[in-house]
């Protein structure tokens, strides 16, 4: 009778736990794991300077920035899961924000594919994880915030599939004394020789998905937001695309204020009256490098 019980227990315990776990580590509070996931990378400790980034990332000559971010020091838990085959970064991303979301973590910025930013980047720059670096196209980001008795939990996912077809999800979580404001804003980086912030007080850069030409969504309510703060407020959106010597330069500025119209478009279908929005073409005047991959549209306050 004693040899079944202990054979049972063992069972017991084989069914609930992941043989293919990193020895030590366990899924965040709260938060379950996607089904028939391995948990490949775990960590754990106190964290100075950690980066919680707000807005597209890019390198411009050699220096890694972001136009948003800040970074704190708290208590730091990081997992990172290896998702079954067959199994993309997008629903990944969909389960793991949908328990943040059951968590009443509210998300303060989310991208997804080029519209993040490069993913050799974000992997080697912000998260120094080798193993994130992935597809441009396949990869999401969230950072989302709550307040829980007299401290701030800031979480940050990102998922991303490589090019072995190999998914991960990664999983963050920041734990600040204190309760901190909820918004992230423009202030000197922290990467690679910082970046000015105070011309940034004033616009910011909306990225164009360049085949398309769409724009990501959250992009869009960030600028109905700063609308609704002030009913005078107009704006400037000028376009601008890279560099293309195969093109004269006023077909390059054409194409910018393509961009640029088209966003304004979107806004008047948001109900932003026609005479607060003012459209301009640039080229590639406002890129600070030629080999920028992204056009942009930037959103500058005329009054």
């Amino acid at each position: 009778m004693q040899r079944i019980l202990f054979s049972l227990c063992l069972l017991s315990l084989w069914g609930s736990a992941h043989s293919s776990d990193m020895p030590g580590s366990t899924n965040l509070p709260g938060i379950e794991r996607y089904p028939n996931t391995d948990i490949v990378r775990y960590g754990e400790g106190e964290k100075v300077n950690y980066p919680l980034v707000a807005s597209t990332i890019k390198k411009v000559n050699g220096v890694v920035r972001a136009d948003e971010e800040q970074r704190l020091d708290g208590a730091w838990r990081r997992v990172i899961y290896l998702m079954p085959d067959g199994h993309g970064s997008d629903v990944g991303f969909r389960y793991f924000s949908d328990r943040l979301e059951k968590l009443s973590v509210k998300t303060l910025h989310s991208c997804e594919g080029r519209h993040c930013g490069p993913s050799n980047l974000w992997a080697n720059k912000v998260f120094e994880e080798a193993n994130l670096y992935g597809l441009d196209k396949d990869q999401f980001y969230l950072l989302g915030a709550r307040t829980v008795d007299s401290h701030t939990e800031y979480y940050v996912l990102y998922t991303v599939r490589r090019g072995n077809k190999r998914v991960y999800a990664m999983l963050d979580q920041l734990i600040v004394d204190g309760v901190q404001e909820r918004r992230v804003s423009p202030i000197a980086s922290g990467f690679e020789g910082g970046l000015n912030a105070s011309r940034k007080e004033h616009y910011w850069d909306v990225a164009v998905e360049p085949e398309t030409g769409t724009i990501a969504r959250q992009a869009i309510d960030k600028i109905l937001a700063h609308l609704q703060q002030d009913s005078t407020t107009t704006i400037l959106l000028a376009g601008s695309v890279p560099l293309d010597r195969d093109l004269k330069l006023d077909q390059q500025i054409e194409r910018s204020q393509q961009y640029a119209q088209a966003l304004k478009d979107r806004l008047i279908e948001e109900n932003v009256a026609n005479e607060r929005l003012f459209v301009i073409g640039t080229g590639p005047l406002l890129q600070e490098t030629a080999t920028n991959a992204m056009p942009f549209v930037r959103v500058m306050r005329v009054q």
